[in-house]
């Protein structure tokens, strides 16, 4: 019985135009989209640096002159691009003969309820207000014997739906010298975000 021959098979046919162009259309659509991801990210990423911008400030009220108590605010503004949402803030004042890091305590609060946002642009929250002061501490204060610190924390989230804290931390000093006015600037630590 004669042996059959197996045949090869045919070799594949050279590289065409049209392989050729396959080939281009396919680093063309990867090209294009690795260019929309990089623009979606950067986008979003300029977006995000201008989020929402916070800066707290205390507002002096009533001086304490003249018998009068001691009364202070906080005013927290939103000076950033995106509205912070689903803010909410507490602060606290302490009068201390000793010098930072203290311990925060945040047992005797001022708080406010919650609200939904703090727009972009300039608006504000406000926490007040702060109790008042005693004859004996303002004393205290103006003499130096002691020192006036106010302090608080605030969450919210930004338009991503990221979660973050902010600080601050004042130190009141004397604005004139006839204690007629406090300066409240900003203390070395405890300011910052997270």
């Amino acid at each position: 019985m004669p042996k059959a021959k197996h045949k090869k098979p045919p070799a594949p046919p050279p590289p065409s135009l049209a392989s050729g162009a396959t080939l281009t259309s396919k680093f063309a659509v990867a090209v294009s989209v690795g260019a929309l991801i990089i623009s979606l990210f950067s986008g979003w990423a300029a977006w995000y640096a201008n989020g929402p911008f916070l800066f707290p400030s205390v507002k002096l009220l009533d001086s304490g002159e003249n018998g009068r108590p001691l009364r202070l605010n906080v005013v927290i503004q939103n000076n950033g691009k995106t509205p912070a949402r689903r803010f909410n803030a507490l602060g606290v004042f302490t009068i201390t003969d000793s010098a930072l890091p203290f311990n925060p305590d945040y047992s005797h609060a001022v708080t406010k309820p919650m609200v939904s946002e703090i727009a972009p642009g300039g608006d504000t929250y406000t926490i007040e207000p702060f109790p008042r002061f005693n004859a004996k501490d303002l004393t205290d204060i103006k003499s130096g014997a002691k020192t006036l610190w106010i302090y608080g924390k605030a969450t919210f989230i930004d338009g991503l739906h990221m979660s973050h804290e902010m600080r601050w931390c004042f130190k009141a000093f004397q604005g004139s010298k006839d204690y007629s006015d406090f300066l409240f600037l900003t203390c070395d630590s405890y300011n910052g975000s997270k």
